[in-house]
């Protein structure tokens, strides 16, 4: 069954890229012209120079001069990326297929082991630490949605690249045919040669860039196999990532929740206590400035019988003192309770 499936592939392979094959080989004969291999980055860069330090030239011939030999150079970058991007899909044909069941094989152990999800807090942790880590937590939570939303995204783009390249190739083929139709026109006669040599300069270059990307395109179909697997198991992965890190969230809501209730509660039963403590200390000071009121009263009739209101002696002056003291006392518990 799995070579038949191998096969298929092939087949279908092999029909993508028929229409590369035939363009390439237009490409490489297009390519064929010795002057082709002089048409370098810094070659152009030197001629843009020579066309900005030629007195001679008019402004619009030093204008054409310099838009061609640019376009000539955008060529060039359009030709490194492509080969940038043809490397990486060289390399995906050898590693991804690896790296895919590398992630599986991880995957299937997790998800066998079926590990409890642990925090790295407890009841002990102090309620801050606690809270810092639930945003820590919710930061991971906001990072790993947004890396399985661009999985997912990926996945999707891949479904649409085949049928994108075939219209990309027939665009290639049908600007190549462009290409070789203007290479054998007649040269103006009026043209200048400077004119003459960017404009071949320019056809020559793109002919190059489109070469590099059917190369990229090639490498792309060949690798893209290896790569979707390899995305759908980043994708899986990350999904169970993303269960286990809400997982944690929510023990950390939990926890949170549950700490601020006793820590509230906690508080309640203090103040409670303070009450009844501070209830009980008036009721002392109340009794105490009773008592000496009345060792107060006792001691001013003894003094002066008729005059016991004016004060005198040393004792009537120190329980009038500690009587003063008392009630002055008993405002701020009163308060309080």
């Amino acid at each position: 069954m799995h070579v038949l499936v191998s096969l298929s592939r092939l087949l279908i392979l092999s029909a993508l890229l028929m229409p590369f094959q035939q363009a390439m080989a237009v490409d490489i004969r297009a390519t064929a012209d010795p002057a082709s291999t002089v048409i370098t980055t810094e070659a152009i860069k030197a001629r843009i120079a020579d066309v900005e330090s030629d007195s001679t030239l008019d402004e619009a011939t030093r204008t054409r001069l310099t838009d061609l030999y640019n376009k000539a150079l955008a060529q060039r970058e359009k030709a490194r990326v492509s080969d940038t991007a043809t490397d990486a899909y060289v390399q995906a044909r050898e590693t991804a297929a690896a790296q895919a069941s590398d992630i599986r094989d991880k995957l299937a152990q997790a998800q066998e082991n079926k590990a409890a999800v642990t925090l790295d807090v407890s009841d002990a942790t102090p309620l801050a630490e606690v809270d810092q880590q639930l945003l820590i937590e919710k930061a991971n939570l906001a990072a790993v949605k947004t890396k399985l939303a661009k999985l997912q995204e990926q996945l999707a783009h891949e479904a649409a690249r085949p049928a994108a390249a075939r219209e990309r190739l027939t665009a290639i083929a049908k600007r190549q045919e462009e290409l070789a139709a203007a290479s054998e026109l007649p040269v103006p006669a009026d043209e200048l040669p400077a004119l003459t040599e960017a404009r071949r300069w320019g056809q020559h270059s793109e002919q190059n860039a489109l070469i590099a990307e059917l190369r990229m395109l090639d490498q792309e179909l060949l690798s893209q196999p290896a790569r979707i697997e390899l995305l759908k198991a980043e994708r899986d992965q990350t999904a169970f990532s993303l269960e286990r890190i809400r997982t944690r969230v929510q023990l950390l809501e939990n926890m949170l929740s549950s700490r601020r209730v006793a820590e509230a509660e906690k508080d309640r039963l203090h103040c409670r206590q303070r009450r009844v403590a501070l209830a009980d200390t008036e009721t002392i000071v109340a009794a105490r400035a009773g008592v000496v009121d009345a060792d107060l009263g006792r001691e001013r009739g003894e003094d002066g019988g008729a005059d016991a209101a004016q004060p005198g002696g040393a004792k009537t002056d120190v329980l009038a003192r500690e009587l003063h003291r008392l009630s002055g006392r008993k405002g701020p518990y009163l308060a309080v309770n």
